[in-house]
């Protein structure tokens, strides 16, 4: 078709070139509809679900499981409980001994003699039969009427492990609890609580009460005790004890739940 006359085609201008600006950055606090979704990912989801069952593990654990109370204090296993002790009928001086530690002795054996007042030779004699579990004195040693010369234990009868425990430690304790006993051989042994005293001792009491002043400052050293006694309650696992032995002892005298450490 023909151009009318008088009207030229004119060319149309061409748009301005687009710049390329940078995005202004994200102000925080303001959504931005026209950024991409972000899904996350399914190990993110995996490691949510494994904090959640640990944290809800602890709280049932926490919960239902208990954890024993116990009051500690070392003990001495001895049979009938005591001790019996060799003494000297008088005063004087050593001068033999027929036997040392560990050594089984008779019924009114002799195990020695004292020279005694006018170097009269006096015998010193064992009150029962059973074990030397040591010496107080040796040869030549000085010794008053009434000393003890050596300590022996019984030959037969129960063991009893001995322990001496401050009296608020004895309020928690009560017949037939639990006890475990740890030998220095790191062996346990099995007990219950068969006696808890009412009074405190003093050391010189709990010497006497176990026949042993040596023994007596290891288990009570200082004033007001209450004497506790635990008995084996298996045969096979007793026979891991004998008489002397020293034990570390755990009463248990109560439990409860870890949580309640927190509330």
């Amino acid at each position: 078709m023909a151009t009318p006359t008088g009207s030229p085609t004119q060319a149309l201008p061409k748009p301005p070139p687009r710049q390329l600006a940078p995005q202004p950055p994200r102000q925080a606090g303001v959504d931005r509809f026209d950024d991409a979704i972000v899904v996350t990912r399914t190990r993110a989801w995996i490691g949510l679900a494994a904090c959640l069952a640990l944290v809800v593990g602890v709280v049932v654990w926490a919960t239902t499981t208990t954890v024993d109370t116990t009051v500690k204090a070392p003990g001495v296993a001895l049979v009938n409980g005591t001790i019996s002790s060799v003494v000297s009928p008088a005063s004087g001086t050593i001068t033999s001994l027929s036997v040392g530690a560990d050594d089984p002795v008779r019924a009114n054996q002799v195990i020695g003699r004292i020279s005694g007042p006018n170097n009269k030779s006096v015998p010193l004699v064992a009150p029962i039969a059973g074990r030397i579990l040591s010496l107080e004195a040796s040869v030549g040693s000085a010794v008053r009427d009434g000393e003890s010369v050596a300590n022996l234990t019984a030959e037969h009868g129960p063991l009893v492990v001995r322990m001496f425990v401050s009296p608020s430690a004895a309020d928690q304790a009560s017949r037939g609890a639990r006890a475990i006993l740890t030998l220095p051989t790191g062996a346990t042994v099995q007990g219950r609580v068969t006696h808890v005293g009412q009074l405190p001792l003093t050391e010189q009491e709990v010497a006497g009460a176990i026949g042993s002043p040596a023994l007596a400052a290891l288990l009570a050293s200082g004033n007001g005790f209450i004497a506790v006694s635990v008995t084996p309650v298996n045969n096979s696992q007793a026979r891991q004890l004998d008489s002397g032995d020293v034990a570390s002892v755990s009463l248990i005298v109560g439990s409860q739940h870890p949580i309640s450490y927190i509330f």
